[in-house]
């Protein structure tokens, strides 16, 4: 059996631009309504693609970033979103 049919093909990396970082999560703005949560308690974070997203090397949204210092607020024109920093 031939698994190479199986593989995905695609470029999971997505642009640095898209990518709002913290000592424990990483956000990654894919269009402005799909985002992409991640959590690692050492920091460190995984580049493989997924069933549901194999290539996120998609153009970046336009979104807006406020660091509040305890909150982190991330706003686009489909969606707004509060992430507590605590």
């Amino acid at each position: 059996m031939d698994l190479k049919k199986f593989v995905l093909e695609g470029n999971p990396v997505c642009r640095k631009e898209a990518v709002i970082v913290g000592d424990h999560f990483r956000i990654t703005m894919l269009t402005t309504a799909l985002i992409r949560f991640e959590y690692s308690e050492d920091g460190g974070f995984e580049d493989r693609a997924t069933q549901m997203v194999c290539n996120r090397d998609f153009p970046v949204p336009e979104f807006r970033v406020s660091d509040g210092g305890e909150e982190l607020h991330i706003y686009t024109k489909a969606v707004s979103y509060t992430h507590l920093t605590l």
